[in-house]
C-alpha cells in the first residue's frame, strides 16, 4: 500500500485464490484493513484494532477477525508477508508454485492450461518468463500471466526440525538471497 493506494490486481488475486482454495473471500478484506494505512472500513469493525501496517509474519494474521491457527495452516503454503518493493514484487516463482496459485494469477486461466505449464516445467525449469509462451493453450493468457511471474526465487523459506528421544525442536528462516548476499528476515524458534 505504497502512499495510501490499494493494490487492486494483488487483492483480487488473493480473493481468487481463497474462492479456489474454497475459503471465504472477504477475509481479504479483513487483511487489507488490517494493513492499509487509513481508517476506512471494507467490512464492519475490519479497522477495530488494526496494525495499519505490513505483517511481519504470517501468525500475525490470527489477530485478525476470521483467522485461526488452522486457517493459517492450509494458506501459509500459498501466500507470504515477505516480499521487496522492487519490479520484483508480488511475483511468484512460476518453476515452484503450486496449480491453485498459478490459476489464481489471472482471471479464466484453467487447470488445463496450468497442467500444461506444470508438465512443461517437469521436462525442463523455465530459463526465462518469454519461455512461457512455448506452453499449450497459453496464448491469450501470457502478458498477463507473464507480468506476475519470475523463475527464479530470491526468498526461501528454511525449516529445520531435530529431536533427541521426546525433546522436540523446530526452526524456521526466512532468507533472501540476492547478488550472493544472504540476508535473514524471520527466525523463530519453537
Amino acid at each position: 500500500y505504497p502512499n495510501g493506494n490499494d493494490n487492486k490486481k494483488a487483492i483480487e488475486i488473493a480473493k481468487r485464490l481463497f474462492r479456489k482454495l474454497d475459503i471465504e473471500e472477504t477475509l481479504i478484506d479483513r487483511i487489507a484493513d488490517w494493513i492499509d494505512p487509513d481508517t476506512i472500513e471494507r467490512l464492519q469493525d475490519s479497522e477495530k484494532y488494526s496494525k495499519n501496517r505490513v505483517l511481519y509474519s504470517i501468525e500475525e494474521l490470527k489477530y485478525i477477525k476470521g483467522f485461526n491457527n488452522n486457517l493459517i495452516n492450509k494458506i501459509s503454503e500459498y501466500i507470504t508477508v515477505f516480499g521487496d518493493r522492487s519490479s520484483e514484487a508480488g511475483k511468484i516463482n512460476i518453476n515452484t508454485a503450486k496449480s491453485v496459485l498459478i490459476m489464481s494469477l489471472v482471471e479464466g486461466l484453467d487447470e488445463s492450461i496450468v497442467e500444461n505449464i506444470i508438465n512443461y516445467r517437469e521436462k525442463s525449469p523455465f530459463r526465462s518468463i518469454s519461455e512461457l509462451r512455448n506452453v499449450a493453450g497459453i496464448g491469450p493468457f501470457f502478458q498477463e500471466l507473464s507480468s506476475r511471474c519470475v523463475v527464479k526465487s530470491k526468498f526461501f523459506k528454511i525449516n529445520i526440525t531435530a529431536s533427541v528421544k521426546d525433546l522436540f525442536k523446530t526452526i524456521i528462516k526466512i532468507v533472501k538471497i540476492e547478488n550472493n548476499t544472504t540476508k535473514l528476515l524471520f527466525y523463530r524458534e519453537f
